[in-house]
Order: C-alpha cells, then sequence, then structure tokens
C-alpha cells in the first residue's frame, strides 16, 4: 500500500510540473506580457520598464527557471489589480470555493446514490423512468440559465433566499443546487448502471435464493461493490465543479477563486490569473489523488503498473 501511495504521489507531481510548464509557455504564447498587461496607449518607455520590472527582457530559458522557482516557493509576484502576492490573494479566495465545492457534492452524491438505487430496486417501472428523465434534465440543463431561473423564483419573486452574497447557509443554497445538478445527473445515471450489473451477478442471485429482499441487496451488498465507478464518477465530478464554478460564482457574486480568475482576466492581471490557474489544478491533482487511493482501499486487488 505505501509502494502505492508513493507511486501516485511521484506520478502527481510529475503532472503539477507539466501544468507549471503549461501556465509559463501559455502566459508567452499569447502575446507580449507588458503589451496585454498595460493599456493600448502606454507608453514605450512603461513598457519597457515593465518588461525590466518582470525579466521579460531575459531569455526564455532563464525566464522559465525564474517561473519555476517562483511557482516552487510560492511567489508569482504582486498582482497588478490588488498590489499584494497573488497567491495570497488566491489563498484568501480559496475557502469560499471548497465550501461551494463541498456543499454541492454533499447534495449531489447522496441524492444521486438513492435514485439510482430507487430506479434498481425495480427496474422499467415509473420510478426508474422518473430517475432516467431527471438525471438527463441534470446533465443536459445550463447551469447560468438554471441559476438565473432561481434567483427569479427564489429571490426575487418569493424573498426567501438572497440574490447572491457571501454569508450564512442562506446564501449557499442556491449556488450549490444550481452547481449539484450535473454531477447528480451523471453520478445516478452510473450508480443505476453499476447497480444493474451487480444485480445479475451469482453472489445476489443466492442471497436473493436465500430470502433476502431485493431492497437489502442493494444496499447492503450490491452497492458497496458498486463503489469503484461510483467514486471514479464523484472525483471527475468534483473537479469538474471546481474548474465550472467560475460561471457561477460570478451569476451569485459568490467570492470565490472562480470571480477572482473573471476579475483578473478582466483587468489582464497575468501574475493572478497564473496564481489562480495553478491552484486550481492543484486542487485537480489532489482530488485526483485522492481518488486513486480510494480505488486502493475499496478493492485492494486494484494496482497500477
Amino acid at each position: 500500500m505505501i509502494r502505492y501511495v508513493l507511486r501516485r504521489s511521484i506520478h502527481s507531481i510529475g503532472v503539477a510540473f507539466v501544468v507549471v510548464v503549461l501556465v509559463f509557455l501559455v502566459g508567452r504564447m499569447v502575446g507580449d506580457p507588458a503589451r496585454l498587461m498595460l493599456p493600448v496607449d502606454a507608453l514605450p518607455e512603461q513598457f519597457e520598464s515593465l518588461r525590466e520590472r518582470l525579466g521579460l527582457n531575459e531569455p526564455l530559458l532563464t525566464q522559465f527557471f525564474a517561473f519555476l522557482g517562483g511557482a516552487m516557493s510560492g511567489d508569482f509576484g504582486d498582482s497588478f489589480w490588488q498590489k499584494v502576492p497573488a497567491l495570497d490573494l488566491v489563498l484568501s479566495r480559496l475557502p469560499a470555493t471548497l465550501l461551494l465545492a463541498a456543499a454541492t457534492m454533499a447534495i449531489a452524491l447522496p441524492s444521486a446514490i438513492l435514485l439510482g438505487a430507487l430506479a434498481v430496486h425495480k427496474p422499467g417501472s415509473w420510478a426508474d423512468r422518473a430517475v432516467n428523465v431527471a438525471s438527463l434534465s441534470g446533465v443536459s440543463i445550463v447551469d447560468f440559465w438554471l441559476g438565473l431561473m432561481l434567483i427569479l423564483i427564489f429571490s426575487v419573486q418569493l424573498g426567501w433566499l438572497p440574490t447572491s452574497g457571501y454569508g450564512g447557509i442562506e446564501y449557499i443554497v442556491l449556488p450549490a443546487v444550481v452547481l449539484a445538478a450535473s454531477p447528480l445527473g451523471r453520478i445516478a445515471q452510473i450508480t443505476r448502471s453499476a447497480l444493474l450489473d451487480e444485480m445479475s451477478k451469482p453472489y445476489i442471485r443466492a442471497a436473493r435464493a436465500k430470502g433476502m429482499t431485493r431492497r437489502r441487496a442493494i444496499f447492503r451488498h450490491g452497492l458497496k461493490n458498486a463503489f469503484v465507478p461510483i467514486i471514479t464518477m464523484a472525483g471527475d465530478e468534483t473537479t469538474s465543479v471546481l474548474n465550472g464554478a467560475v460561471v457561477i460564482e460570478a451569476v451569485f457574486a459568490w467570492p470565490g477563486v472562480g470571480l477572482l480568475l473573471i476579475q483578473a482576466i478582466q483587468r489582464r492581471d497575468l501574475p493572478l490569473i497564473e496564481a489562480t490557474v495553478l491552484v486550481v489544478a492543484v486542487l485537480v491533482i489532489i482530488t485526483n489523488l485522492l481518488v486513486d487511493l480510494a480505488y486502493a482501499y475499496l478493492n485492494p486487488r486494484i494496482r497500477y503498473s
């Protein structure tokens, strides 16, 4: 187990290095960073001064090693917009994004598993068809449109919940529900498919022949053995929530990393953009690593060459 954890950790570090290289290259390939960050009417002396300050006049390889050293030490420079260290600004917004992602998956994962189990309890019944319709609707619906509709109904017309902001539980309900729609649909579909496969296996048929009810067989035996594909999809959806929260954070003015990224792009704040992208990438890598470790815990027979 220790060798497995070490191997997956080394793999994750390699992926993180590749992400650092890509962030550096993209930041230089889109054009002259100084011209992207300064207004179009800036003087030539201002461009040269900024290039000198950022080390953009150095050879590309020298710039890369300087960027790599800064990324490893957490120094991406100061944000041009906020005039504070870029990484500190990103980390100050990170708890809000993690809270939103946790609330989203707390809604989506248990609900999806229950819906999938309900569909498998009586395949082909009205409940099964209703779960299929609900899951397909969750996957197909456009999240920002759903967010606007929920704001219109529950905030503007009914006045039950605030339209936007950050604070108590009443502020997180709408954005979490909107973000949970797509993961709920996909995980419910995977749960239904995995459980149907498990329920057709000999050990389930033997348990049923001994008098075990179908419901008990689903929750006691089938669900446990179907957890590997469910965890796979849950991990994938968690990374999608971390990446896709950008639009929803903007819709609900949620002060997380996603909203910060949009603001950094609007202000052409390259150090802040680089810090934000790398922090989100590290979160995704950590999530995938935890999913890999969960595989080994749920099924010790799983090994990677």
